[in-house]
């Protein structure tokens, strides 16, 4: 028969390997600073326009209208976007300014590439006509 050990054993301490943690860590915090730099340029704080009443188009303008199929009207005829510069530059002598009218369904881009055409074919002003906002 074998005598019994009552001798204490030593405990070894439990060994964590922190090396993949701190390595996640790490990661993260340069993924929180990326992100926190860059997001500051993508995002841009827009205010939008807002009317208590409908305001007077002026006498002189020309009335650009931008149909929701993204077609231009002036004058009553209807122009490809590629054909709204020229159009535009042979009536800078008869109008100062453009108002711009937009179908609500029509793109922004649209919108924003007849005011730029405007701006190129020499007319001195372009605002956008809005109609009076309604309450409930």
């Amino acid at each position: 028969m074998k005598p019994l050990d009552f001798t204490a054993h030593k405990r070894e301490a439990p060994r964590v390997n922190l090396s993949a943690l701190i390595d996640v860590a790490f990661i993260l915090v340069i993924f929180i600073v990326l992100t926190a730099t860059y997001r500051e340029d993508r995002d841009m704080d827009v205010s939008l326009p807002q009317t208590s009443r409908v305001p007077q188009n002026e006498a002189d303008g020309l009335m650009v209208v931008v149909r929701a199929d993204g077609k231009v009207e002036i004058e009553g005829a209807v122009y490809a976007a590629d054909a709204v510069y020229a159009k535009l530059k042979t009536l800078t002598d008869e109008h100062e300014s453009v108002v711009l009218l937009a179908d609500r369904q029509a793109a922004v881009e649209a919108a924003v590439a007849v005011l730029a055409d405007a701006r190129a074919a020499g007319f001195q002003s372009a605002s956008i006509a809005t109609t009076e906002k309604r309450t409930p």
